[in-house]
């Protein structure tokens, strides 16, 4: 479940985080964020760890015994802070993947007794997933962020609800590092963002974000962010690529090679930019990770025209379309009486016409001359029965080619029901705040001539 989700179910305590601007002391502006080694070096520093304990006294936490969580850059500056905070008469430990589960249990006991002394257990990588701690209070992001999911497993590790805890502080010393703008995207809590509306989120607080919940960023820290915001290209390729492998790194190092991995975690890229940048995110895979098998499999022309036009659909503007494909990866045949049945699985209601509409469309009806020859046909319409076509017929047939399809289709069902639900849109299938490109006003009005020779401007839906 996404954080944003969670808070408005009101499944998790909200948090109260306070974004604080690093001491002058520590420049990290040169350091690459994965180069761990350098970063603790630069951490390691006496007046570091007084600006953290005064701002832990300043902002407090809930409850009589402070229990923390502080997320380090590594073993070294793990051990360090808690040496450091003992010698400031602050009872603390250190945890890692060197130890095992008996003492790292034990730990957990000793902080979460409230009659034991212990009040701050440093960590860096063992805390982020998985390990529930419901009464922590307190966390300290004392590392710089290189990744929006990791940010939020560490931020959830203190939102587990608790007796008598109505909240946790989050404290996040926030360095010059070149991707400071990612705590942004990370607290954001969508999935789907530009530049304007980060920009939005951090001028209003985040205001969006339900509940009790709130956020405060330093001028300094705002600044900072929004500076890197106008200067990140969101779109280049060497931005879309840095996003890729650090998801796959929290893929456990395998391949996302299907649009669904993507659902796995939250706050994991959008994976449309992907595909806008190589018209399938299969194409997209395969360039950057070089891989030929991927390669040979694109080599085959009806295939990579068949995923490049599903891809070129997302995200989904009207659900019918996709839900009438999804039945024919598994069924030859479709009547208009067992689509419309279909979509009312996925919503309210339908109207008939805007039903046979999908199907005309889904039969190239609409297509103008170029279209018709960058895009397979997969199904013919014969009255009022949709077919497979033979082409579609000799995709499915073999396994990976299905596999990589029905991706697509499965993705874009799942994305629109996570957004829209079930409602019933009308003719035209407009929803409010959404922008559409003129194919796509054609499409969602039923309009039964060329979709390419429907002319205007870029339609946004307002109230």
């Amino acid at each position: 479940m996404r954080l944003h989700d969670a808070l408005e179910d009101d499944i998790v305590v909200p948090f109260h985080y306070f974004g604080i601007t690093d001491i002058d002391e520590i420049d990290l502006s040169d350091v690459p964020v994965h180069d761990l080694d350098e970063i603790t070096k630069r951490l390691k520093v006496n007046e570091r760890v007084d600006f953290i304990i005064e701002n832990m006294r300043f902002y407090g936490h809930d409850g009589k015994k402070r229990k923390c969580l502080g997320f380090c850059a590594s073993r070294e500056h793990a051990r360090y802070m808690t040496e450091e905070f003992n010698k400031r008469g602050i009872p603390s430990s250190y945890l890692s993947g060197e130890d095992d589960v008996p003492v790292r249990q034990a730990r957990i006991a000793e902080l979460e007794d409230d009659c034991n002394e212990l009040q701050v257990i440093f960590t860096v990588d063992i805390f982020n997933e998985g390990v529930d701690i419901p009464s922590v209070n307190t966390v300290l992001m004392l590392r710089p962020t290189n990744s929006p999911i990791v940010f939020i497993q560490q931020l959830g590790r203190g939102l587990r609800k608790y007796q008598d805890k109505s909240f946790l502080t989050v404290l996040d010393f926030i360095g010059n590092h070149t991707k400071t703008f990612l705590i942004a995207i990370a607290l954001n809590g969508s999935r789907y963002y530009d530049k304007e509306s980060l920009k939005m989120a951090i001028s209003t607080g985040f205001a969006h974000l339900p509940g009790a919940t709130h956020i405060q960023m330093d001028k300094i820290s705002q600044e900072r962010i929004l500076a890197q915001i106008d200067q990140e290209k969101f779109t280049s390729m060497k931005y879309l690529k840095e996003e890729y492998f650090e998801f796959k790194k929290m893929n456990n190092g395998r391949v996302p090679d299907l649009l669904m991995d993507f659902y796995k975690y939250d706050g994991a890229p959008d994976p449309v930019r992907f595909i806008d940048k190589e018209k399938s995110y299969l194409n997209f895979v395969a360039k950057v990770e070089k891989d030929q098998q991927l390669q040979q499999l694109l080599a085959n022309e009806t295939f990579e025209k068949a995923l490049k036009w599903l891809s070129s659909m997302l995200p989904l503007k009207r659900i019918y379309d996709f839900v009438i494909l999804n039945h024919l990866f598994e069924q030859p045949v479709v009547t208009i009486d067992e689509a419309e049945q279909e979509i009312l699985k996925w919503v309210k209601n339908v109207d008939k016409d805007s039903v046979y509409h999908a199907m005309e469309f889904l039969n190239q009806n609409f297509f103008d001359d170029t279209q018709k020859k960058r895009t397979p046909k997969l199904a013919n319409l014969n009255d009022e029965r949709l077919v497979r076509s033979d082409s579609f017929d000799q995709l499915l047939k073999n396994p990976t080619y299905k596999k990589y399809l029905h991706d697509v289709i499965e993705y874009g069902l799942f994305r629109y029901d996570l957004e829209f639900g079930e409602e019933y849109f009308g003719v035209p299938h407009f929803k409010l705040y959404e922008q559409y490109q003129m194919m796509d006003a054609a499409l969602m009005s039923n309009y039964r001539k060329s979709h390419s020779a429907f002319r205007g401007f870029r339609v946004t839906c307002k109230r």
